[in-house]
């Protein structure tokens, strides 16, 4: 063969040729192939072992019956941003302020990652938050768990609800997949994905069993 038939493929075709590789994990949301081989790594290489990668244990963020704040007790609770500020001393932090649906003041309260949570919690926004109820000057929350609200889509993956808390490694987390980031990528397959059922059709109609997609969503 000579120079001229051995040439290289055009690009465009080698890039048609990987996407077409690509594995069923990469092709879900925000998981590229760094992810990927971490998940696999961890025995996780299909979209069947990522539903049956089961929770360590769940936490109740369910909505707090009385709207009234009290310190030392953990909440699930509704608020909207009014202002935010950096406030400077031992600890630099930054400060949210916020009223819950009863009009209290509640302040979220942010060690860390200032100048991510301030883009985040702008006035007016609404969001889901959980944690314990602290009181120094007024009642807050530190580095509570959140959620955004849309007010076209009340659904919550996070919080308002019983959530589980998956098990992960240090390069796990690392990567954004501690329990919020399986949290998120596990609701998106439960959403799209279809596994396939063991049991023959003519069984599960006879005596009226779920298929096996109904029952890992349940």
């Amino acid at each position: 063969m000579n120079k001229k038939d051995s040439k290289k493929p055009p690009k465009s075709a080698t890039r048609s040729a990987s996407s077409s590789t690509k594995t069923e994990l990469e092709l879900l949301p925000g998981i590229g192939p760094a992810r990927a081989e971490l998940l696999r790594s961890a025995g996780i290489a299909s979209l069947e072992d990522l539903l049956y990668y089961f929770p360590r244990r769940y936490l109740d963020r369910s909505f707090a019956e009385t709207t009234a704040l009290r310190a030392g007790t953990e909440a699930t609770l509704i608020v909207s941003v009014q202002s935010a500020y950096l406030a400077h001393g031992r600890r630099s932090r930054l400060v949210v302020q916020t009223r819950t649906a009863a009009g209290e003041g509640l302040q979220l309260v942010f060690f860390r990652g200032a100048g991510y949570f301030r883009r985040v919690f702008v006035p007016d926004r609404t969001f889901v938050v959980s944690g314990k109820i602290d009181f120094y000057g007024g009642m807050q929350m530190a580095h509570p768990d959140f959620e955004e609200l849309d007010p076209e889509d009340t659904t919550t993956i996070h919080t308002g609800r019983i959530v589980p808390v998956y098990p992960g490694t240090e390069a796990l987390k690392q990567k954004g997949l501690d329990s919020r980031g399986f949290r998120r990528i596990i609701h998106a397959v439960l959403e799209s994905a279809l596994l396939p059922d063991i049991v023959p059709a003519a069984i599960l109609k006879k005596h009226n069993f779920l298929s096996r997609m109904d029952a890992v969503r349940m």
